[in-house]
C-alpha cells in the first residue's frame, strides 16, 4: 500500500521500504544521522499516514470503551487525548494507542499500522456501539522539533501555540491548489457541535513520537500533498527537512518509547513493558486480573534501557547474559552510570545465565553510543547493573540505564 504522499517521497529520492504492508521512506539522501539531529535541533516532518483512525460513537461510549483501556479515558474532556494500552484476556498488549475525545458521544482511536485490523476486530467483539474504520480516508503528518511550533504558527496563526500536550483543536481549510492550502487561522475548539469527519477541517494535536515539541496533523487524503508542500515552503528557512523511519526509530528509542511488533509482540503486558504508569487500577478492564497477579507476585520480567560499550549495535533477539550469583548495585542516583574505561566488566563467576532478550537496538546519534531496550529478570533491573549482550558469536558489554536515555 502507498500513502497519498508516496509520489512526494519519490521526488525527494527517498529510500522506500515495506513497513507492515506500507511503502514508507526509511531515509532521504540527507541520511539518518542528519535527519535525527535536525529533529533534535530544528524541525522535521514525518509522513505517518500508515497509522489508523477508528471512530467510536454512540450512547455512553466511555462506558463501553473504558473496559478495554488500561488508562482512564472516562474523565478526559472534549478536546483532550490520552495514551493507553489495549490488552487481551491474558493481559498481553494488543496495541498501544492514543484516544481523542471528539464529542461527548464520540472518541477517535489511532492504532498502529500493523494493528488496525485486529483493533477493529477487537472493538467489534467487545463493545456494542458504532465503530467506523476511517484509516483509508485520512493522512497524518507529524512536525517535530524545537522550531516546529514556530513553523506551524506561520500557517495556522499564533493560536496554535495554545494547543498543549495531548490537547487538540480544529482548523478550517479555506481553499486548496496542488501546491498550496489556505487555512483559516481562527482556532476551532472541539465541541458537540463539530463532527470530526467534516471535510474541510484539519485536526491538530499536541502529540508525537520523538520527545520533542511538535504537532500531528490529521487531514483528509486529498489535502495531504498540498499541506506537505506548504509546510516545506514555509519551514525550509527554519531547517525543516523530511524524516524517514530510520530516524524515527532512533528518536523514539532514545526516549524509551515502545515500538509495536518489536517491544511488545502479543505476549507482553504493560508491567513487563516499563509502562505501569499507563495502568489506572480504579476501573475494570480486560486483562486487569493478570496485571494484578503480576503486581502482587513480582515475578515478571521488566523492560529496561541498556547502554552498550562502543558503537556496535545489538539487534532484537540478542541474548542478555549475567554471571550466576551477580549482585546488582544497591542504588544509584545517576541517569548515566559512571563508565569504566578499558576492559569488559570483570565478574567473579565465569558461568553465565540468560536473563533476558533485546527488543530494540540502535545507535544513538545524540549520545554517540549504541543503546537498546531489553526485557530482563527483575533482580537485574537496577540502574548501573553491568550485563553482557550476545548476538550470535559476538558479545557486547552493557550497563542498565534509567529511561529515557536522554532527558527532555
Amino acid at each position: 500500500m502507498k500513502t497519498p504522499l508516496y509520489d512526494e517521497h519519490e521526488k525527494l529520492d527517498a529510500k522506500l521500504v515495506d513497513f507492515h504492508g506500507w511503502m514508507m521512506p526509511i531515509q532521504y539522501p540527507t541520511g539518518i544521522l542528519k535527519e535525527h539531529h535536525a529533529v533534535r535541533s530544528n524541525a522535521g516532518i514525518f509522513d505517518v499516514s500508515h497509522m489508523g483512525e477508528i471512530l467510536i460513537s454512540g450512547e455512553g461510549p466511555s462506558i463501553s470503551l473504558q473496559k478495554l483501556c488500561t488508562n482512564d479515558i472516562s474523565t478526559i474532556i472534549i478536546g483532550k487525548s490520552v495514551y493507553t494500552h489495549i490488552l487481551d484476556e491474558k493481559g498481553a498488549i494488543i496495541d498501544d494507542t492514543i484516544i481523542f475525545r471528539t464529542r461527548d458521544d464520540q472518541y477517535l482511536m489511532v492504532p498502529n499500522a500493523a494493528s488496525i485490523d485486529k483493533m477493529h476486530s477487537w472493538l467489534n467483539k467487545n463493545i456494542d456501539i458504532g465503530i467506523e474504520d476511517l484509516s483509508n480516508d485520512y493522512s497524518c503528518l507529524a512536525i517535530q522539533g524545537p522550531k516546529s511550533i514556530d513553523i506551524l504558527s506561520k500557517i495556522f496563526g499564533e493560536s496554535i501555540k495554545d494547543i498543549g500536550r495531548f490537547n487538540f483543536a480544529y482548523y478550517k481549510i479555506m481553499s486548496v491548489t496542488s501546491n498550496n492550502i489556505d487555512i483559516n487561522t481562527d482556532i476551532i475548539t472541539p465541541s458537540n457541535d463539530i463532527d470530526f469527519k467534516t471535510d474541510d477541517i484539519i485536526t491538530v494535536s499536541g502529540t508525537g513520537y520523538t520527545g520533542e515539541e511538535g504537532m500531528e496533523l490529521i487531514i483528509k487524503n486529498e489535502y495531504a500533498v498540498p499541506l506537505w508542500n506548504l509546510l516545506f515552503k514555509i519551514g525550509t528557512e527554519d531547517g525543516l527537512i523530511p524524516i524517514g523511519l530510520g530516524a524515527r526509530d532512533t528518536l523514539r528509542l532514545e526516549m524509551g518509547y515502545l515500538l509495536s511488533g518489536t517491544d511488545f509482540t502479543g505476549s507482553h503486558s504493560s508491567l513487563e513493558s516499563n509502562c505501569s504508569w499507563v495502568v489506572k487500577w480504579d476501573h475494570d478492564f480486560i486483562g486487569k486480573d493478570v496485571l494484578i497477579k503480576q503486581k502482587e507476585e513480582k515475578l515478571h520480567q521488566r523492560l529496561v534501557g541498556i547502554m552498550l560499550e562502543g558503537k556496535a549495535v545489538a539487534r532484537p533477539g540478542a541474548k542478555i547474559l549475567a554471571p550466576i550469583g551477580i549482585t546488582a548495585p544497591s542504588q544509584t542516583d545517576n541517569r548515566l552510570p559512571q563508565e569504566t574505561e578499558g576492559s569488559p566488566p570483570q565478574f567473579d563467576s565465569p558461568s553465565l545465565e540468560v536473563i533476558g532478550t533485546v527488543t530494540s537496538g540502535n545507535f544513538s546519534p545524540t549520545l554517540e553510543k549504541a543503546i537498546a531496550l531489553a526485557r530482563i529478570d527483575r533482580k537485574y533491573t537496577k540502574s548501573g547493573t553491568e550485563l553482557i549482550l550476545q548476538q550470535g558469536k559476538r558479545k557486547f558489554n552493557g550497563i542498565v540505564m534509567r529511561l529515557p536515555f536522554i532527558k527532555k
